[in-house]
């Protein structure tokens, strides 16, 4: 299926209705803010939410690749590790999320690492390609 196709969206809505029991869901993201760090999470109550909707419609969460993180002032306080149906969940100290690194001080040096790492790469090619062109001249 071409990418940016009319066909891509109906694809997908007949794909997704007829998922077998026991799917996986995959990539969701779940946030929530908290002004203060003495404000009560309500964390709890939305992983209930989305267990519920999981038993709902067939699918299971993949455990091994739900991450949990905890961004800014907030990273310092210990705080007790997340269980999501007696399943401890890894705390990471940075992810990416639609293709941008963010980590829990909110730095941007995973990201600019990256983007120099790929810009590096490419520069390489790049000087490879023209070496051949030029030999080929």
């Amino acid at each position: 299926m071409p990418q940016g196709s009319r066909l891509g969206p109906l694809s997908f809505i007949v794909l997704i209705v007829y998922l077998m029991a026991g799917a996986t869901v995959d990539d969701t993201t779940h946030s929530e803010s908290l002004s203060f760090t003495s404000q009560v999470s309500n964390i709890d109550s939305h992983i209930k939410c989305l267990l519920s909707w999981t038993i709902q419609n067939s699918m299971k969460i993949n455990y091994f690749k739900t991450k949990e993180m905890l961004l800014g002032p907030l990273s310092k306080h210990s705080i007790p590790p997340l269980v999501i149906d007696y399943n401890p969940i890894e705390r990471v100290c940075g992810f990416k999320l639609f293709g941008v690194y963010i980590s829990n001080d909110l730095s941007w040096n995973q990201q600019v690492d990256y983007i120099c790492d790929r810009a590096n790469d490419r520069l390489h090619y790049l000087k490879r390609y023209l070496g051949v062109l030029v030999f080929l001249y």
